[in-house]
């Protein structure tokens, strides 16, 4: 898992959380990305969940969204 890059992805209103903000991260090599399903966290609001993962996760970068992402996709952080 270290030869792997760690991307964090905050999402608004998934189906498993319609009513909040989730932060899920994705462990991402030259085969493709796969969900880290132990590390994740929910928020009431997009600023309470960017703060957390700043808290959490010191010097990350926003990549913001691409056109092809999922609709529920706010943004993603390297």
């Amino acid at each position: 898992m270290t030869d792997m890059l760690k991307m964090y992805t905050i999402y608004k209103n998934p189906l498993d959380y319609p009513k909040d903000f989730v932060v899920r991260r994705h462990l991402v090599s030259g085969k493709g990305s796969i969900p880290d399903l132990t590390w994740y966290f929910i928020k009431d609001t997009l600023d309470d969940a960017r703060s957390e993962l700043a808290r959490r996760v010191p010097g990350l970068m926003s990549l913001g969204r691409e056109a092809q992402d999922e609709p529920q996709i706010v943004e993603s952080w390297v």
